[in-house]
């Protein structure tokens, strides 16, 4: 599958869940892409959202980056379902700072570069 075709299927994917709200984000397969200029209305406009905050350089990050593409239809279909969403972390380093995401060494794998953001609307 193409990527022009794979992310034509990722907004529609989005738009039938989300309508009105995924026009808003890029799209980076079927991942949306954040940053300090979107990250605060991708929060407020999904119930569920997991944000992967990775650095391009990372090894861990560009083996996960494949899985949560994956991920993304399957929990944008639950009942409740769930957003995926990144962040450059090197690139937008205050909502990496704001967030507590901290590189501590390369050869060390961080298990806290992936954040859920869980709300209810009422």
């Amino acid at each position: 599958m193409t990527m022009r075709v794979s992310v034509v299927l990722s907004v529609l994917l989005l738009i039938q869940f989300w309508p009105g709200e995924a026009e808003k984000f890029s799209v980076d397969g079927k991942v949306l892409i954040l940053d300090d200029s979107n990250f605060d209305s991708a929060i407020a406009s999904f119930d569920h959202i997991l944000v992967d905050f990775y650095a391009p350089w990372c090894g861990h990050c560009k083996r996960l980056a494949p899985e949560l593409d994956a991920a993304a239809p399957v929990l944008a279909t639950l009942n409740k379902p769930i957003v995926i969403a990144k962040v450059d972390a090197d690139k937008h380093t205050s909502l990496a700072k704001k967030y507590d995401v901290e590189y501590v060494s390369v050869a060390i794998p961080l298990y806290d570069l992936l954040k859920l953001f869980l709300f209810l609307n009422n």
